[in-house]
């Protein structure tokens, strides 16, 4: 109720007409009023000569002058979207008595507390749609939104504002449109029509179009190959609601009201580099590809019909024809396209890249496919050679991408981990309860409380959401510190409550996404977060990164690049949905899409014959410099899919051959269970990959309960037998004490319940990790002791502000993957570093094989190695090798000891020489004894491992304007580089010409010159010699600096920081190999073939020699 006595003031706005414009009227005056005309005759005038304002019509009552506006006085305006509006020239607030100066405007109040009508609802609703369509973030975020749907995911910001002033306008060019606010023709027009979407010169540009979608895919090949239907066809044909799982995508049923694909999706490889989105790439992957090309085939061969993965979901009950090319019986309709009788095998080609790709087939591909359709077009087999080009113009990334694409005609390759791993195997199965689980009815305070009843307060606060006190499976937390002693696990999750009560699982209280602490109510930086919105919030989860300080990666995918790093032999793993499992861009690991049902056989009953397969790998083979973006991120996809196939008929084999049995693990759920089986089967196969360390991530969608609590009911009655199933399966098989199961969600739900019984988008969750080495049996974290709009953690609308960070959870379950050491773990974990370390659990905590005690938290240990930093000699301890480390923080890997003399030449602060082997990033087995090292002294950090004395060189350009030591000279002298083409890339290599050695953390690049002149997409190579192949360190993108540098001014900067008195872009980056040589490679200047710069550095340590080996 009030706590405060209030007045609601009314007063007028504008005093006479010399104090109103038409600007000023739009923006003081939020009160409508009606029509003069509906007052009694004379009671409203128009004084005269409209007191002289000409956009705005004014009425006064009851004779009152153009001097003396009053609370009554009514405008006449035209606002911004061309819309009449009569205005009263009113402001109603409410004040606080008692505190001067304290007020807000009276809250908008359309219905009567007394006599409520619909009429007034629909007034409601009616403002709220205006409100939302006159918004001014309306008409650009649909801009931008169609535009991605209509042809272009990243389009230009001057093109987005040519479509957003014709939807404005209502008009495009003058000619099209109604001339009215919101006119889609006219918005339509504008995306269509544009240069940005029409210019032919744009399809040079690498960045420029899009994947397309499954749906638009299959309905452009079905017309532009002429589909003939023999029936009235409907939407149930095309394999009812199986669809949507077979390519992604369904008619008329799209899985949330988010529609099929995230706007913002960024795949891996140049689209994510680049810093750039590829929205309809998201339903790439897996079976998709393959069931997509299936059905492309079967229609050609076949007819749109069910046979041998036809798209048609209903069967008729006739045969499949044995012989391709033979229309099946069931067939609801065939491609009738036939190529003129005359034409040449040119011109059919011609033709037919016309129609299925706008021309955009490359030579290579061409030349190709020209091989294969020949071999019958030569010897009048015309309808074969016919079917031979469709089908494989059908898989080449110019059908499947509105990119050019540059092949090589080589075969790409892919390929898992040839030798065993070295370590025992350690899997992470990340299960995310997708659309927001309540959670506070998943975890319930029940008895033994502190100071009150919390579940009376509990259930007097949640309402008809709250589960009831008889139902709640009751939990021992009296060692846990909590407000109660007994908790209640929901009734429908009985297993989650055996495996905490046999302490093999953990929950944690009140857990969430945090950018820094929540102090006293204030967000502070969490804002940066889109807080409580599904999408957004699910992808910060899967990321623990939301200040991406490691660009575009998610949790699980960082704990194994560093593990990569390290050698072990990794693998991550998805179920559809792949954000949690990405590693970093510069790290390269991919993810493999795990499959729950077995894919059909691709290409039966071939059109093309045996050599299928390696044409479909020739046609997204190898690329060149020059490849588009979407190009190659279908030709990767599609290579890595194919893999995927062959691994899935592999691991068949080893089901029918009896070698792997599934036959025990119960087939009780639904996808769910299907999912948790597939991971299982898959764990099952680890010894034939190879691989010690893994990261799964699967979902349980529909946890977004606004409706009554049955969904939850409903969900938990499908996760429950699915995990049970899970364990019991892993435990029967010895993986259990290696797996930990890791259950989240993108937020909690509001504790107050809504009008429907249900509950709102929250913040803080209640979660749970289980897994044979858990130390469980517990409940860590915060569960608040205080559930009501009085609690220190009530937001509004009642959510609950996290106490605990995912960060504390994945530190801890880093640890246990065999992640140590603050820069690991800062990589690993990069939101850390906003927490206080003794708030985050180590594996000493969470496991029972844990080996980082929780007091590890006091000392500062940058590599692992358990020695504190400030005594440390040995900063960059490989901790993950064998070998003993000594009380400096020293390894030894020799067999004998490493020598104790120091280096002619120490760097300042450590005395130490410490042992370097460069060759011990790659993922191979570690050798049982080291060869003979060449030894270092420590490393010395330097700005730059580059500079004057460097061999510089540059490369593909035409002219390097003045010397080509400027770019390295240590000032702000001006470099200008000129590139033979705009896609070409361009650069410098540099040879140290003192240490041979050095690891670099870093690019950092000075501006100099005009701002759009600026390289902003970079790659940086090195190797130790010049007989190697350049390896990449890293890719990424610069933003250029606003202010420019004077030319020729000395730079002062450390391995830390640039020099503040200049403009620079900076990207540091994790890195711990060694080269002697580096090459940087400019390969985007965003408007000309000319970038200019003031001077690049690379920060990082220099290797001094030593001793070398004889």
């Amino acid at each position: 109720g009030c706590v405060c006595d209030t007045n609601v003031v009314e007063e007028k706005v504008f005093s006479s007409a010399s104090d109103i414009s038409r600007e000023e009227a739009i923006a003081k005056l939020h009160i409508g009023a009606f029509s003069p005309d509906f007052f009694d005759g004379g009671e409203y005038t128009a004084p005269s000569l409209n007191c002289g304002l000409k956009d705005i019509e004014v009425y006064s009552k009851n004779g009152g002058g153009c001097g003396n506006f009053d609370i009554d006085t009514i405008f006449l305006l035209t606002d911004d979207y061309g819309r009449e509006k009569y205005l009263k020239n009113m402001k109603s607030s409410v004040e606080i008595q008692g505190v001067p100066g304290l007020a807000f405007r009276t809250p908008v109040q359309f219905m009567d507390f007394y006599d409520g009508a619909v009429r007034d609802a629909y007034n409601e609703i009616d403002a709220a749609l205006d409100t939302y369509i006159y918004h001014p973030s309306h008409a650009p975020f649909l801009a931008k939104r169609l535009v991605q749907l209509l042809g272009i995911s990243n389009p230009a910001p001057e093109y987005i504002k040519r479509v957003v002033m014709a939807y404005k306008n209502g008009s495009y060019m003058g000619q099209i449109g109604s001339g009215k606010y919101g006119d889609l023709g006219a918005m339509l027009a504008a995306i269509i029509l544009d240069p940005e979407s029409r210019s032919v010169s744009l399809d040079a540009d690498p960045s420029h179009g899009q994947v397309r979608e499954p749906i638009l895919k299959i309905t452009s090949f079905l017309r532009s190959m002429e589909l003939k239907i023999d029936a009235p066809i409907s939407v149930p044909y095309m394999d009812g609601y199986n669809f949507i799982h077979r390519i992604g995508q369904q008619p008329y049923d799209s899985p949330t009201v988010f529609s099929f694909f995230n706007q913002d999706f960024m795949p891996a490889g140049p689209v994510s580099s680049a810093g750039m989105v590829a929205p309809q790439a998201e339903l790439l992957g897996g079976l998709v590809v393959t069931n997509l090309l299936n059905g492309l085939f079967s229609t050609t061969k076949f007819g749109l019909s069910s046979c041998h993965g036809g798209f048609v979901g209903i069967e008729w009950g006739a045969n499949c024809p044995d012989a391709e090319g033979t229309p099946s019986d069931d067939a609801v309709g065939r491609l009738r396209y036939s190529p003129e009788g005359s034409a040449s095998a040119d011109e059919v080609l011609d033709e037919l890249s016309l129609l299925l790709t706008s021309s955009r087939l490359g030579l290579a591909n061409r030349n190709i496919i020209k091989a294969e359709f020949d071999k019958y077009f030569s010897i009048g087999e015309v309808s074969k050679a016919v079917r031979i080009a469709q089908q494989l113009i059908a898989v080449t990334p110019e059908f499947h991408t509105t990119n050019k694409a540059y092949m090589t005609g080589r075969k790409r390759e892919i390929d898992g981990f040839s030798e065993p791993p070295r370590g025992t195997y350690k899997a992470v199965v990340y299960l995310m309860m997708e659309g927001g689980n309540d959670s506070y009815n998943m975890l319930v305070p029940k008895s033994g409380c502190t100071g009150k009843d919390m579940y009376k307060e509990y259930k007097q606060v949640r309402g008809a959401a709250a589960v009831d006190i008889n139902k709640l499976l009751e939990i021992d937390a009296s060692s846990s510190g909590q407000i109660c002693k007994k908790f209640g696990v929901h009734y429908m999750l009985p297993f989650v409550k055996q495996a905490y009560d046999e302490k093999d699982a953990i929950f944690f209280a009140n857990v969430g996404v945090l950018v820094e602490p929540v102090i006293n109510k204030k967000i502070g930086k969490n804002r940066k977060m889109k807080l409580f919105a599904h999408r957004q919030m699910r992808k910060e989860t899967y990321k623990s990164d939301p200040e991406n300080r490691v660009f575009n990666s998610g949790q699980g995918g960082r704990i194994l690049d560093v593990l990569s790093r390290q050698g072990f032999q990794t693998s991550s793993n998805a179920v559809k949905c792949k954000e949690f499992a990405k590693g970093s861009t510069s790290d390269s690991n991919p993810v493999w899409n795990l499959n729950s049902e077995m894919p059909l056989e691709l290409d039966s009953h071939s059109t093309v014959g045996e050599n299928m397969f390696d044409l479909i790998k020739k046609l997204n083979g190898v690329s060149d410099a020059h490849n588009g973006f979407y190009a190659e991120t279908w030709s990767s996809t599609l290579s890595q899919s194919l893999y995927e196939y062959d691994e899935s008929f592999k691991l068949a084999e080893k089901i029918r051959g009896g070698e792997l049995n599934m036959d025990d693990y119960p087939e009780t759920g639904g996808r769910l269970n299907q999912a948790f089986k597939s991971v299982a089967q898959y764990m099952q196969t680890r010894h034939t990959r190879n691989v010690d360390r893994e990261v799964y991530v699967l979902k349980s969608p529909g946890h977004d309960s606004h409706g009554a609590i049955g969904t939850l009911e409903a969900r938990y009655e499908d996760m429950n037998p699915s995990i049970s199933n899970f364990v019991e399966y892993l435990k029967n098989n010895t993986l259990w004490e290696s797996t930990v199961l890791v259950a989240g969600s993108e937020f909690g739900r509001t504790m107050l319940s809504n009008s429907k019984g249900g509950s709102d988008h929250g913040w803080g969750g209640n979660y749970f990790i289980m897994g044979g080495d858990v130390k469980g049996g517990k409940i860590l974290g915060e569960y608040p002791d205080d559930v009501t709009e009085k609690s220190k953690v009530w937001f509004h609308g009642g959510r609950i502000i996290p106490t605990t960070p995912w960060d504390s959870i994945w530190n801890g379950i880093a640890n246990w993957m065999g992640v140590f050491g603050d820069d690991n773990l800062d990589f690993a974990v990069p939101n850390r570093v906003n927490f206080e370390k003794c708030e985050l659990f180590t594996d000493g905590d969470l496991f029972n094989s844990g080996k980082l005690p929780h007091s590890s938290c006091n000392i500062n240990d940058a590599d692992g190695d358990g020695v504190r930093d400030e005594v440390d000699v040995c900063p960059q301890t490989k901790y993950w090798l064998p070998g003993e480390i000594d009380a400096k923080g020293c390894i030894t890997l020799d067999p004998t000891p490493a020598p104790t003399t120091v280096a002619p030449t120490p760097a300042p602060t450590t005395a130490a020489p410490t042992v370097y082997r460069p060759t011990t990033h790659a993922p191979t087995e570690a050798p049982t004894s080291a060869p003979t090292p060449i030894l270092t002294g420590a490393p010395i950090e330097v700005n730059s491992v580059i500079g004057l004395g460097s061999t510089i060189d540059f490369y593909d350009h035409f002219s390097a304007i003045p010397g080509t030591e400027e770019i390295v000279d240590g000032t702000t002298a001006s470099v200008i580089i000129r590139k033979k083409s705009h896609n070409k890339p361009a650069g410098f290599t540099a040879t140290t010409n003192g240490e041979p050695f050095s690891i670099v953390k870093g690019i950092r690049v000075y501006r100099r010159g005009k701002k759009d002149w600026f390289p902003d997409v970079y790659t940086l190579e090195g190797r130790k010699s010049d007989s190697d192949e350049w390896q990449i360190i890293y890719e990424g993108m610069l933003s250029a600096p606003n202010n420019d540098n004077q030319d020729g001014k000395s730079i002062v900067s450390t391995f830390s920081n640039g020099d503040s008195g200049f403009a620079f872009a900076e990207q540091l980056f994790s890195n711990d190999i060694a080269y002697s040589s580096y090459r940087a490679r400019f390969t985007t200047i965003k408007t000309s073939n000319v970038f200019q710069l003031g001077e690049v550095e690379l920060p990082g340590y220099l290797i001094p020699i030593v001793t070398r080996p004889p």
